[in-house]
């Protein structure tokens, strides 16, 4: 979330900022405060469209927030750039979830998701009147150069690569459909191939189940060494991925982070939002379905791609943060201006 909070004050200038938890109950008194104090509310900071985080009867996904609190809140709500994070097989919404989302797409002053994929989707639990309410706004992450220039990504340095993998492995059964042992078998496999090409692998955790993956890179004999980012601030998560020339990811930070500094990524598509991101910027060829056959060898061909035509992908990863920039600061505009009225 500070991301979303540090894009808004470098395009609409200094806001006074106030944390509210998300997966806490909305009372009446917290209806009362945010009414009598604050100039806005932002929702934003991930994909929170999902039944199973933060699981309650009020909304059916993150927010906790029953429809009638909701349509109490007098102060203007902003969606920015959330995602609807259902997995592929995944068990569908409960029937609150369509007249709660419902609702605050028509309350909000702005509405957005972070991917078209998401759009499409959140407009089958939707009247037709209400489709064109959501906007796109990516991920601020995807553009963190912009505002945070320091950390922008180092030269690719062909000497001595960095290649950061990020393994998800939270709801295993619906991102591998039992397929675990072949999948990480791929990755492993591919993973020694680019280290005896001499590229310095880094096994990164974003979350405590990624280093499930451990085994697997073992009986390969991968040379890694493991990076944590659990609960690290942000300039610390930024400063490793600002020196990694390459991230193999499955989790959508592992690829938007760096994507933001300005680094080549090569998704692990295991959730279908890793492919809506590549087809929003126009590179569905960065990202290797882990159900594909002959995932390894997609895998060694990607990452050899990135090693001989470094320089065109970098021009690729510039022309496309700049569109998505040009889409933040039009929309944090617009917002500024439904705020002020």
């Amino acid at each position: 979330m500070q991301a979303v909070r540090d894009v808004f004050d470098h395009v609409q200038g200094t806001n006074r900022w106030r944390r509210e938890p998300l997966w806490d109950e909305v009372t009446p008194q917290v209806v009362q405060r945010l009414n009598e104090d604050a100039r806005g509310i932002v929702i934003g900071g991930g994909g929170l469209l999902l039944r199973d985080t933060n699981p309650n009867p009020l909304s059916g996904w993150q927010w906790h927030c029953a429809t009638a609190q909701m349509k109490a809140i007098k102060t203007p709500i902003v969606v920015f750039a959330i995602g609807y994070n259902r997995f592929r097989g995944q068990e569908d919404f409960a029937p609150v979830f369509r007249e709660s989302i419902s609702q605050l797409v028509a309350q909000s002053a702005f509405f957005s998701l972070r991917n078209w994929g998401s759009i499409h989707a959140l407009r089958d639990y939707l009247e037709p009147d209400l489709h064109e309410k959501i906007q796109y706004q990516p991920c601020p992450t995807t553009v963190l150069r912009y505002f945070y220039p320091a950390y922008e990504s180092v030269p690719f340095n062909g000497k001595t690569p960095r290649l950061a993998l990020n393994i998800a492995f939270d709801r295993h059964r619906l991102r591998f459909a039992g397929h675990e042992d072949e999948i990480l078998t791929a990755v492993a496999q591919a993973m020694r191939r680019a280290a005896n090409r001499g590229w310095q692998i880094h096994l990164v955790l974003h979350s405590r189940d990624d280093d499930t993956v451990i085994p697997w890179l073992l009986r390969e004999r991968v040379p890694y060494q493991t990076t944590t980012l659990i609960g690290r601030p942000v300039h610390e998560i930024l400063s490793f991925y600002q020196q990694i020339s390459l991230t193999v990811g499955m989790r959508g930070h592992s690829q938007m982070i760096p994507f933001g500094l300005g680094s080549p990524i090569i998704s692990l598509i295991s959730h279908d939002k890793l492919r809506y991101f590549l087809q929003d910027i126009g590179h569905e060829e960065w990202g290797v379905d882990v159900h594909e056959p002959e995932l390894a060898d997609r895998l060694t061909t990607a990452i050899t791609y990135v090693e001989n035509e470094i320089r065109p992908l970098q021009t690729q990863i510039w022309q496309a943060q700049q569109q998505l920039w040009e889409i933040t600061e039009h929309n944090l505009k617009t917002i500024q201006e439904a705020l002020s009225a």
